[in-house]
Order: C-alpha cells, then sequence, then structure tokens
C-alpha cells in the first residue's frame, strides 16, 4: 500500500464489484478491514477526514479487545506507547479509596493484557498493519453519503474534493460513528442525547499533579472519582509520559452538537465536588474538549437484511461508563468478518447471524454501563450503599468481570 495525497493506492486483489465497502476509517472501521482482509476480502474503506486522525485522548483496551488485536497483529505496534494497567481504583470524589481491583494477573486470568493507550497510537497501529496488507484500499477525504441496495450488491455514492462518485461492492459496513450517514439511510432516528458531557484533556507527567493523581502515574493504574453527578477518570497515556484525563458531568441542556469541541478551561463548577487538590489542577488545566455523551436506541436497525450493516458506535453508540466503546467495536468487527466468511455465498445469512450473535451482548452491556452510570454518580444513602458494597466484596468483585473480560470473539462463531 503506497501513499500519495492522501489516497492509499493498492493493486486490485479482486474485481472492484467484488470488494466490501467501509464508511468511516476510525478504529471500527479499520478493524474490519484488517480482519476481512485476513479472511481474503478485498476492502476499500472511505474515510472524509483528510489524513488519519491525531486527536482524541486516551482508551482503555481490556483483555477482550486486545485478544483481537494480537490476532490481527496489530498489538505489536501499540507495545512501544500503550501502558499495562496494574489496577482499577475507585475513591470517593474526597479521594478516599473505596476499592483496588489487581488486574497486572490479566493475561493469566482473562488471556490478554489490560492497555491503555491514547487513540492516535491505536488508529497509527491499525493504519500500519493495513499498509501491509495489499487487498485493503484507504481513501481519505472520501464520504460514503448514500447507497443502494441491490441483488448483485451495493451501490455507494461517495462525495470527495473530485465531485460525488459511485462504487460498487458486495457489501457496506457503517462504521461512521454515532452520528453515522449509513444508520440515517437505514432510517434510524439520530441518537439521542444521555443528559452527559464528557470533558477531556491529557496532562504531561511532568507537570505539578496532586498525590492522588501522580500516584496513578507511578502505579500505572486507573483511577475513577466518584461524586454526586460527577466523576472523574484518570490514567496513564504513552508509556506514562502523559495522564488521560476524562471529567463526565451531568448537563441540564443540551450543548451545541460538535462531536469534540475545543473549550480551553473547565466550565465554572465543573470540578466543584473533588478534593480542593484535585480540583485546583484541573482548573488550571487548559486543553480541555467537551464531548456531548449521545446514545442510540436498543432498538435501532443495524442491517438492511441483505448487504449494509453497522458496528461499533454506528450501531449502538452507549455511555463510557463501562469503558469498552472501543472494545465493542473491535468485537464487532471480527464477529462480522467471520460472519461474512461463514457465509460467503449467502451474504443474507451472514447479516442474520452478526445480529444474533451481537444483540444480545451489546444489549447485556448497556445494561451494565447504565448501572455504573447511576452508582458512579450516586448521593446520599444510594452511595453510602455503593461504597459498602465495595469494601465488602473487595477483590471478589473480578467476577462479575469475566464475562466482559473473559469473552474471545474469536470463539463465538
Amino acid at each position: 500500500m503506497s501513499e500519495s495525497s492522501g489516497l492509499f493506492k493498492t493493486t486490485d486483489a479482486a474485481p472492484r464489484k467484488r470488494q466490501i465497502l467501509i464508511a468511516g476509517g476510525g478504529i471500527a472501521g479499520l478493524t474490519a478491514a484488517l480482519a476481512l482482509e485476513q479472511r481474503g476480502f478485498a476492502v476499500t474503506v472511505f474515510e472524509r477526514a483528510p489524513m488519519l486522525a491525531t486527536e482524541g485522548a486516551g482508551l482503555q483496551l481490556s483483555p477482550n479487545a486486545t485478544r483481537l488485536l494480537a490476532k490481527l497483529a496489530v498489538l505489536p505496534g501499540l507495545t512501544g506507547s500503550a501502558v499495562q494497567v496494574q489496577s482499577i481504583n475507585l475513591l470517593s470524589g474526597a479521594a478516599e479509596p473505596l476499592l483496588g481491583l489487581d488486574v497486572s494477573h490479566s493475561s493469566q486470568r482473562w488471556g490478554a493484557p489490560y492497555l491503555a493507550a491514547h487513540r492516535a497510537d491505536l488508529a497509527a497501529a491499525l493504519m500500519e498493519e493495513a499498509k501491509s496488507r495489499p487487498a485493503i484500499t484507504v481513501r481519505f477525504g472520501a464520504e460514503v453519503t448514500h447507497f443502494a441496495g441491490h441483488a448483485n450488491g451495493v451501490t455507494a455514492s461517495v462525495t470527495s474534493s473530485g465531485g460525488i462518485g459511485e462504487v460498487e461492492g458486495i457489501f457496506l459496513i457503517g462504521a461512521d460513528g454515532a452520528r453515522s450517514k449509513i444508520g440515517g439511510e437505514l432510517l434510524n432516528s439520530p441518537p439521542n442525547f444521555t443528559g452527559y458531557v464528557a470533558h477531556r484533556a491529557t496532562l504531561d507527567a511532568g507537570a505539578a499533579l496532586p498525590a492522588p493523581l501522580r500516584k496513578l502515574l507511578d502505579d500505572r493504574s486507573v483511577g475513577a472519582f466518584l461524586a454526586p453527578r460527577a466523576h472523574l477518570v484518570a490514567y496513564p497515556l504513552c508509556e506514562g509520559s502523559a495522564l488521560n484525563l476524562v471529567l463526565i458531568t451531568q448537563a441540564t441542556a443540551e450543548p451545541p452538537r460538535q462531536a469534540l469541541f475545543p473549550i480551553g478551561k473547565l466550565p465554572p463548577q465543573a470540578a466543584s465536588q473533588f478534593a480542593s487538590e484535585i480540583q485546583r489542577c484541573l482548573n488550571d488545566s487548559g486543553g480541555w474538549t467537551r464531548w456531548p455523551v449521545y446514545a442510540q436506541s436498543s432498538s435501532a436497525k443495524w442491517t438492511d437484511g441483505r448487504n449494509v450493516i453497522l458496528i461499533g458506535d454506528a450501531a449502538h453508540a452507549t455511555t463510557p461508563f463501562g469503558a469498552q466503546g472501543a472494545a465493542m467495536a473491535i468485537e464487532d468487527s471480527w464477529t462480522l468478518a467471520a460472519c461474512l466468511q461463514a457465509h460467503r455465498d449467502n451474504l443474507q445469512s451472514a447479516t442474520a447471524a452478526y445480529v444474533k450473535l451481537r444483540r444480545a451482548r451489546i444489549r447485556r452491556m448497556a445494561s451494565r454501563t447504565a448501572a455504573n452510570g447511576f452508582a458512579y454518580h450516586a448521593s446520599g444513602l444510594a452511595a453510602l450503599a455503593r461504597d459498602a458494597l465495595f469494601r465488602l466484596r473487595g477483590q471478589k468483585l473480578l467476577d462479575g468481570l469475566d464475562w466482559i473480560y473473559a469473552f474471545d470473539a474469536s470463539a463465538a462463531v
């Protein structure tokens, strides 16, 4: 794969009408491309951004995701930048420890590492691997805006700087995020504003950090500080040279619909429920972005039933209370590729098999994240009961994560 003016070109590994088309070149789209190419499909990815994204912040890659990245030969590309998480710590807004879960043994317990990585580093690792696959083409500055399914496949309308063109394929995958154009074409309603807003920032490890945040860097651990109507998540990135911050608050009104909007400083009172030293750090820091959180209805259509399907946030955007957004997209991508391989002569059967395999797990995950959201933002007696449960159960709460982290999508098809 060679790069030229934002367009990766490859020789045709199959007739262009026999290719699979992917709308969206983010984590879901690139992972799907790799999984499909590994199974013998030719793939073209259309990404509306002019180049590979370098913005964004951190993400957690739990073992259910990293085991699949390893199978796609992507994990080695992350080893130089990702941090292997040693523990997950829950603390009060006043920074009082409530629970520490030891995940340093992740590879022994769940069969794969638990990593924290910058989104841009994961995207770069996925793209680097895609460059080595001759049957993958990635077109930047090109967006799939419409499609028409027919007996022989699908025709996609692609908008780029050169105008609007049509591309033929046997199948179209919508991996174009929560505001999916492909989802809109399937007549899905737009995702709903959840009432939550995520504020994100990344601090240099050399900055003056309060002791509770510095400890997370030193221990290579994830920390979640829980307060009424808000919580703060922090963890190291980039080999421990940076600290990722995500402050999630409840909003009284829906902010403007920008996906990621620079705001510089935090809004007044956004960090008011946290320990004074943490509050000062957050308020003094710049570079914050605002991200309104949207969720798609659990009854949203994922497919036209024949040769178009949605994956990742395009299908099931949800609240970030389980740190599973990227992992679910990676699982989706692997499962869909396996279904298309198993039913390559009957794509209708492939879409039905995929939905059957994924719908129940996605709904269970949505229920889990909703419960986490209630617990994280609890106040009064509910918060006291939560804290007592954490202290009583301790490490036994790891048992409740086994169904998430031990899940192996490669064995499910």
